[in-house]
């Protein structure tokens, strides 16, 4: 009996561990999530500081960034088309301000793209926001807690919104298809 006791004792521990390590993992998930966001944004503030336009909006960019292709010119007009919104990583990196060249860019779980509020994936934004910082497949637990920090808490109101009214863990809009974050 105090053999099965111990027996039963250690299995607790183990499986107390592993949820333990679960639940790091999730907050991980949320932390570099967020951080993303925060280097996005701070990016395009100092590329705007600089340049007086966002990044891919940015006209004659093919002469004032060093590198930037005449097909990446943008128009000027403060929102984010698609056109441009394949330029943006091309200007912040020949800027200096990110890492990893002019590909796009990804979080761990799938694209990140800045576009228009006009022409992102979520259309239920408010019609305030102009741009918006768009994350692709990104898990419930991830978006509710995004949203719980820089928001409202609520992934179909205020400045952050799903691509779905409601989001469960494990549920059937689990990943969200599409999550935005107003720029």
């Amino acid at each position: 009996l105090p053999e099965i006791a111990i027996v039963l004792v250690i299995i607790g521990l183990l499986l107390g561990g592993m949820l333990q390590g679960q639940s790091l993992i999730r907050g991980m998930s949320f932390k570099d999530t967020m951080a993303i966001a925060k280097d996005i944004s701070a990016s395009i503030r100092y590329f705007r500081e600089r340049y007086n336009y966002l990044p891919g909006d940015l006209p004659l960019a093919s002469n004032d960034i060093p590198g930037a292709t005449a097909a990446c010119d943008g128009n000027g007009d403060g929102a984010i088309s698609a056109a441009e919104a394949a330029c943006l990583p091309q200007h912040l990196s020949l800027a200096g301000y990110i890492k990893g060249g002019a590909g796009g860019i990804t979080s761990r779980y799938g694209a990140v793209r800045v576009i228009a509020r006009s022409v992102s994936n979520v259309t239920t934004l408010p019609t305030t926001i102009v741009n918006v910082i768009e994350f692709a497949s990104l898990p419930c637990d991830v978006a509710m807690e995004l949203d719980l920090k820089i928001d409202d808490g609520d992934i179909n109101g205020g400045n952050t919104r799903g691509s779905s009214a409601t989001c469960t863990s494990g549920g059937a809009n689990d990943p969200l298809t599409f999550f935005a974050v107003a720029l």
